[in-house]
């Protein structure tokens, strides 16, 4: 098996919000061979809603369908509030 190459991900952090836990863990680990170490996984809009507006935040996964809301909805807010 190739090896994946690992970027320059020093300081960077990832928003995963999704809520099947099965697809979180998946794209995780594919974050996590790329060099991605810093990530926080939330399942719904509004828990990442509060995240964003406490912390800095440089990539944003989120699926289009969560529990709580539209996913481009959230998109949009976060957009429109963060920092």
């Amino acid at each position: 098996m190739e090896k994946t190459p690992r970027l320059n991900f020093q300081g960077v952090t990832a928003l995963l919000v999704e809520g099947d836990r099965h697809s979180v863990s998946v794209l995780s680990e594919i974050l996590r061979r790329f060099g991605l170490e810093h990530q926080h996984c939330l399942e719904t809009g509004a828990e990442a809603k509060t995240y964003v507006q406490r912390n800095a935040v440089d990539f944003f996964f989120c699926e289009a369908a969560l529990p709580d809301m539209d996913g481009l909805d959230l998109v949009r807010w976060v957009r429109r509030s963060a920092p």
